[in-house]
């Protein structure tokens, strides 16, 4: 039928450019209450998470050069972050992701251990690191109106707070040899504090003990 031959040119045409897809990337915007999965070979590649926008990064999905600005970035066992401009928002590391040098330094960023491991982690600037059940942070510095909270059933190991830095222990929580070089220790009720507490320097520490 001659009405058929225009739309199958058009499919042949089409599928003829098919491989060229992945040369010709272009940003995508994730925002205003939007979820996106990228699951196993799926690529987020130079994506806006804007506010109100959330990606989830399954086994398998990759973040390449994406900009995080307001929005969520929540990264499960088996994906891969790379390039990740962090400007503001949250981003949620899940059970076996382990990630390491992060700086959290903005007023609207924060880092949510649920599950995951940071260590070597730096948190300034208003920065905020939260450290739920499972989750792990270590040789972590807070400092310059950072603040850290470890959750019931987070652990925080090896913590050095600085001038104007907070580390906050809730119920449940766990927090092992820290070193305050000024800052404030929050022990709440509950609250599991061992080995030592160090204190140096000449700046003030505040040190907070909740009874039990």
């Amino acid at each position: 039928r001659q009405d058929w031959i225009l739309p199958a040119v058009g499919i042949l045409v089409g599928a003829h450019f098919l491989p060229w897809a992945r040369v010709f990337e272009y940003p995508v915007y994730y925002g205003t209450g939007g979820v996106e999965i990228v699951s196993l070979g799926g690529v987020v590649s130079s994506g806006l998470i804007a506010s109100g926008g959330r990606v989830l990064l399954t086994g398998g999905g990759t973040a390449l050069n994406a900009v995080l600005s307001g929005g969520s970035l929540e990264q499960q066992s088996g994906s891969v972050v790379t390039g990740l401009s962090w400007l503001s928002g949250t981003l949620q590391l899940d059970s076996g992701v382990t990630s390491s040098g992060l700086k959290v330094q903005g007023t609207s960023e924060t880092l949510v251990l649920s599950g995951g491991t940071a260590s070597g982690t730096s948190v300034s600037n208003s920065g905020s690191v939260v450290v739920s059940s499972g989750g792990t942070a270590s040789g972590m510095t807070v400092s310059s109106g950072g603040s850290l909270t470890v959750d019931a059933g987070g652990t925080a190991i090896a913590i050095t707070v600085f001038s104007h830095g907070s580390l906050t222990v809730a119920s449940g929580g766990t927090a092992g040899n820290t070193v305050m070089s000024g800052g404030k220790l929050d022990v709440e009720a509950g609250a599991v504090v061992s080995g030592a507490i160090t204190l140096f320097g000449s700046a003030p520490a505040v040190l907070l003990i909740d009874g039990s």
